[in-house]
């Protein structure tokens, strides 16, 4: 059996020139939160490029991007400057009701059924809460990540998302490096959330184990998300 994560266009290739069974969880959609304390704008900037797939198949690529109210007010916002930034890398921006009328982005949804490889869906929240609230309902539990200087506000991102990699000030597409086979948690077998992989792939580490990368330490490994606390 082959358990495939890869795009979707990629599984379909496979599954038509092979007769190999598959398990497979092609659409895995990833979230960052830029909270309302954000580190300098090219620590940001660099965060958020690294984390954008540039070539097809890439599992862990950020597709939502959430940014806290603050840092999108006035001319010449931290926001203003990043979604600046990233339409003259040429990405495909579609945007939630605030963040299409404050940057002028075509509307979408962030339900990842309605997005294509390669496009970011973009929303400005007004606090926290509502960030862990889209991330739980429309990410994929793979891996998520948090942008802030604020160490409390990046504790209760681990405690309430529910994701089984989470990330302080690092990019989503760390957990595909080859040289962090620690914490290669992106073994995601059905789309329900149900059941994914939570840590290294055996048997007691299916669903018991949350991983945390903090921006101060390597990884540490959880078993309750209730207890997590950063080094």
């Amino acid at each position: 059996m082959a358990i495939c994560v890869c795009a979707e266009r990629i599984v379909r290739e496979m599954k038509k020139h092979t007769r190999i069974p598959m398990v497979s969880q092609s659409e895995m959609v990833c979230g960052i939160y830029l909270d309302s304390e954000l580190p300098d704008l090219e620590t940001t900037k660099g965060i958020v490029e690294k984390s954008l797939a540039d070539a097809p198949g890439i599992s862990a690529s950020c597709r939502i991007l959430l940014i806290h109210t603050n840092v999108t007010k006035g001319a010449g916002s931290q926001g203003e400057k990043l979604i600046e930034f990233l339409k003259n890398k040429g990405i495909k921006l579609l945007a939630g009701p605030l963040a299409s009328h404050r940057f002028n982005i075509e509307y979408s949804s962030p339900d990842h059924s309605k997005l294509s490889e390669g496009e970011l869906f973009i929303e400005i929240v007004e606090d926290f809460q509502t960030s862990v609230e889209i991330i739980n309902e429309y990410c994929t539990g793979h891996a998520d990540s948090i942008v802030t200087t604020n160490k409390e506000t990046a504790s209760h991102f681990f405690n309430a998302v529910n994701s089984a990699c989470l990330l302080h000030n690092k990019p989503t597409r760390i957990v595909d490096d080859p040289n962090r086979q620690a914490f290669k948690s992106h073994m995601l077998l059905n789309s329900c959330r149900s059941f994914y992989t939570r840590g290294p792939i055996s048997a007691n580490a299916l669903l018991t184990t949350k991983w945390v990368l903090s921006d101060t330490s390597e990884h540490e490994r959880v078993g309750e998300p209730a207890h997590i606390s950063l080094s």
